[in-house]
């Protein structure tokens, strides 16, 4: 996939415009588990707020560096569980204002990577990736999530 810079920010405007829709939810739909023992839509959408988090911090910083290692992604399960919960206690609200202030965040710092970093590869334990995949692959990650949802509302 060829996927510019400019694309993958098109991606996270129109992924936030998107999840803005979501206030129009009834509290049921945004509350109830998707799938039988499944996440709920706030779960789904609260999980990205740590993510995104995770990318700013620990991953954007370094990736102007030579020949880093990469700081350890945190305990997938651990951090899922603890997003999950955290959305359950949150007000849609909130959950919505907290993930598009991260999102706009990573699209700041995005637009700001150089271009020439862009299609640096870069070590992610033993995966060598470019920049460019690695943003394909969380806009890949966003548009799973969009779908599952998508799919629950028209139930």
């Amino acid at each position: 996939m060829n996927t510019s810079k400019q694309e993958i920010l098109s991606h996270h405007t129109h992924f936030i415009e998107w999840v803005k829709s979501l206030n129009t939810l009834s509290n049921e739909q945004w509350r109830a588990p998707m799938e039988e023992n499944k996440w709920s839509i706030s779960e789904t959408v609260g999980h990205l707020i740590p993510w995104d988090e995770f990318v700013l911090e620990m991953r954007i910083p370094y990736f102007r560096l030579d020949n880093v290692i990469l700081p350890p992604a945190p305990d997938v399960e651990e951090l899922n569980r603890q997003s999950s919960e955290t959305s359950r206690h949150q007000t849609r609200e909130e959950t919505l204002a907290s993930f598009i202030s991260k999102r706009q965040g990573l699209m700041e710092a995005i637009s700001q990577l150089e271009d020439d970093l862009w299609t640096r590869q870069i070590s992610i334990g033993p995966t060598k990736i470019t920049l460019k995949e690695y943003f394909t692959n969380l806009a890949q990650h966003d548009h799973h999530h969009l779908n599952q949802i998508k799919n629950f509302l028209q139930k």
